[in-house]
């Protein structure tokens, strides 16, 4: 029988350090091959770190001083003005927006506003030489005193004097518009002198007395603006005493002078004071409409025709209206534009 010996089984244990060591190994060869240490890592983040909180500390500086700054002058504007509504009786002061002078003055009217208001005035004259006055005379003849009374409302733009054209006229309208309002556009016009005008003394002097200094660089431009700022700063006409007081005066004297020249073709179904009464609104009129064609600033102006400008045998019955400069006193063109024509009939 054979001898049966046990096996031996050699059962070697495996060593854990050697397994710690290999694994140490390949985590230093990892780092390395990265080429960034941990120390770099952690140092990159705290500068970082540090860059955004500076970042964050200089913008807060800075917002913050820009409000200081604002709060600063707010506050400094607040006190001015409390010191200056102190000034003025213990009322604020409101800033206002800084301005210039146009922004105060009033906007020249349209060309259709002065048509409208010089024709109105024009049909007004019309209507009271039609209503008020006769064709003919009432007398056969006219009274011998009458020619050199006529004198004072005769016409250079007549082709003979007033006198001996009415007395040969077979219709006399024509001739007695042509003489009132040759009269009224005479006294709405600024003058040499302040009798017998309708305007305000300083309108009626001052725009004529500038036109000595016509050929000046700028001259129309500078005038435009004077009637501008004069429209605006000088009282209103139609609340100062002293000018009504004038101007009433002044109509008084020229209605009563026109119903006495006229007499002879003044219509008889009205009496005097009727006839004085109508003339007078007509002329109260007539001063508005020149006040406020003097407060445009365009230069706006009564034309009659000039010397052989009309056929033999027709007679300008009103003036036409015209326009010499725009709204910045610049000439318009070569000739004025006509706003309002001027009528002509066959005498």
């Amino acid at each position: 029988m054979a001898n049966t010996q046990p096996s031996t089984v050699s059962n070697t244990p495996t060593t854990p350090t050697q397994h710690s060591t290999s694994s140490k190994g390949s985590t230093s060869t990892s780092s390395k091959s990265n080429g960034v240490s941990p120390g770099a890592v952690a140092g990159i983040a705290i500068g970082v770190g540090i860059g955004v909180a500076l970042i964050a500390v200089i913008t807060t500086f800075l917002i913050m001083r820009r409000q200081y700054s604002v709060r600063r002058s707010r506050d400094s504007r607040y006190a001015k003005q409390h010191e200056l509504g102190e000034r003025n009786g213990g009322k604020a002061s409101r800033k206002v927006p800084s301005a210039t002078v146009d922004d105060y003055l009033p906007q020249p009217a349209d060309d259709d506003t002065v048509k409208t208001k010089t024709k109105t005035l024009f049909v007004q004259l019309d209507l009271f030489v039609e209503n008020f006055c006769s064709v003919k005379p009432n007398n056969s003849e006219v009274k011998t005193e009458a020619p050199a009374e006529l004198s004072a409302f005769d016409s250079p733009y007549l082709p003979k004097p007033l006198s001996s054209s009415l007395q040969r006229a077979r219709d006399a309208h024509p001739l007695i518009k042509h003489a009132l309002a040759r009269y009224i556009t005479s006294r709405i016009t600024p003058a040499a002198t302040t009798e017998e005008t309708l305007l305000p003394a300083d309108l009626a002097l001052l725009s004529n007395a500038t036109t000595a200094n016509a050929s000046k660089t700028g001259f129309t431009k500078c005038l435009a603006r004077w009637r501008a700022l004069t429209a605006y700063i000088r009282p209103d006409p139609a609340s100062d005493p002293a000018y009504l007081a004038t101007r009433d005066r002044t109509i008084a004297q020229a209605a009563h002078s026109f119903i006495a020249v006229f007499a002879p073709w003044m219509n008889a179904k009205y009496n005097a004071q009727e006839c004085l009464e109508a003339l007078t609104a007509l002329l109260q009129e007539a001063a508005g409409l020149g006040i406020f064609l003097l407060s445009q600033a365009p230069e706006l102006a009564f034309q009659w025709p000039g010397e052989g400008e009309l056929e033999k045998g027709r007679l300008v019955v009103k003036p036409a209206l015209v326009k010499c400069t725009d709204e910045l006193g610049e000439r318009v063109a070569r000739e004025a534009q006509v706003l309002v024509g001027a009528p002509v009939v066959r005498v």
